[in-house]
C-alpha cells in the first residue's frame, strides 16, 4: 500500500543522508475514518494536511512525503502549487493497486482488528513522541466512496509529473511438475514486482536531485512570475514610500 511505499521512500532517502518529513493523518492526530466521514469534515482534514505541507516545505528543507488520500486531481494540483511557490522539486508516486485487492486487504485488516478486540475502525493517532498504533481499516462505506471518487494520476499533467507508478507485487503462478495430473493447478504465492526497486530508485534519484537537467520535469519547479512582486521596496526608503502611498490614498478620498 501507499504507507509502505512512503516508508520505503523515506528510508531510502535517509540512507542518502537526506532529511524527510512524512505528513499523514495519524501524525496530525486525525482519525482516518472520522476525517473522511462526510464532505464537511473531509474538507477540514484536507485543509489541515495542506496547511502542514505548506509550513513544512522549503526549497532547502527536508523532503516532505504526503502519505494521505491524494486521489483527487484538484487536490494534487494544490499540493503541486505549494511546491512550485517555494521552488521545490515535486513528483507523484502512484501505488497502482487493483481495487479488488485493496478492498480485500482492507477487509482483512478490519477482521483482524475485530478479532483482536477492536471495533473495526480503531484508527488511533498516538500521542506526541509515540508511534501511532495500527488502525483497523476503512469503514466499508468510506472505502467505497474514496474508491469511487479516485482520479488516476496522469503523467501528462504537469502536477502529476514526473509520475512513478509502483504496482503491487504480481501474483506469480506456480505450476505442478510437467506431465502431472495437476499441471493446470495454479498456486498464488506471495507478491513480488520485479520493477518495484527500479521505480523506487528512479524516484529517489529525482527527489535527491541526481537527475537534474537530464530529463523533462527533473529540475526544481519555478514560482509563477504572476505571483511574484514586480518591484521590491528598498529598505532605506520603505517608510517614505509607504507614507507617499498612504498620502495618495488620502488625497483620492
Amino acid at each position: 500500500g501507499k504507507s509502505t511505499a512512503a516508508a520505503e521512500l523515506a528510508s531510502a532517502l535517509s540512507a542518502k543522508g537526506i532529511r524527510t518529513t512524512t505528513v499523514d493523518e495519524p501524525s496530525l492526530h486525525l482519525h482516518r475514518n472520522a476525517g473522511y466521514a462526510n464532505g464537511h469534515v473531509e474538507k477540514n482534514t484536507r485543509g489541515l494536511l495542506k496547511a502542514t505541507v505548506d509550513r513544512s516545505l522549503h526549497k532547502d528543507g527536508p523532503v516532505v512525503i504526503v502519505d494521505a488520500c491524494n486521489g483527487i486531481k484538484g487536490y494534487r494540483y494544490e499540493l503541486w502549487c505549494i511546491a512550485r511557490q517555494v521552488g521545490a522539486r515535486s513528483c507523484v508516486v502512484h501505488c497502482d493497486t487493483p481495487e479488488d485487492d485493496a478492498r480485500a486487504w482492507n477487509e482483512a485488516r478490519r477482521a483482524s482488528s475485530t478479532s483482536a478486540g477492536g471495533e473495526g475502525s480503531g484508527d488511533t493517532a498516538g500521542t506526541a513522541g509515540t508511534k501511532p498504533e495500527e488502525w483497523g481499516g476503512w469503514d466499508a462505506k468510506i472505502f467505497d466512496d474514496l474508491a469511487f471518487r479516485f482520479e488516476r494520476p496522469d503523467g501528462k499533467n504537469r502536477w502529476d509529473a514526473p509520475l512513478f507508478t509502483i504496482r503491487p507485487p504480481l501474483k506469480l503462478p506456480v505450476h505442478s511438475a510437467p506431465g502431472s495430473l495437476n499441471d493446470d493447478v495454479v498456486e498464488m504465492h506471495g507478491y513480488r514486482d520485479a520493477t518495484r526497486e527500479e521505480t523506487m530508485e528512479r524516484c529517489v534519484a529525482h527527489v535527491s536531485g541526481e537527475t537534474e537537467g537530464s530529463a523533462l520535469h527533473s529540475r526544481a519547479l519555478e514560482p509563477n512570475a504572476a505571483t511574484q512582486p514586480s518591484t521590491l521596496l528598498s529598505d532605506t526608503r520603505l517608510r517614505a514610500e509607504i507614507d507617499a502611498g498612504a498620502q495618495d490614498v488620502v488625497e483620492v478620498l
